[in-house]
């Protein structure tokens, strides 16, 4: 049985964070990246038994329910301060 550390959901959000500022990759990526860091924090913690003991499903579940429910508050943010007459909209 495979068996992920808090460690590894770390290297991970960090990794999605970093390749999504250096790609442009719209902030999809980030969303998914700070839900690999909040789960890492779960689990560091201990506060949800099934995530502490390193059930893998569990975790990639978390964390990619955590990083959908970011994805849409992040792109919406991300418009608005968007200035409406970019030049590459045609």
């Amino acid at each position: 049985m495979m068996q992920f550390g808090w460690e590894l959901w770390l290297v991970i959000g960090l990794i999605c964070i970093a390749l999504d500022m250096i790609a442009g990759l719209e902030f999809f990526v980030l969303s998914f990246g700070l839900g690999a860091l909040v789960t890492s924090g779960i689990i560091a913690s201990e506060q949800f038994p099934v995530l502490a003991t390193g059930h893998w499903k569990a975790q990639l579940l978390c964390a990619s329910v955590i990083g959908l429910a970011a994805a849409f508050p992040i792109r919406n943010a991300v418009k608005k301060s968007m200035p409406s007459d970019d030049i590459n909209h045609f």
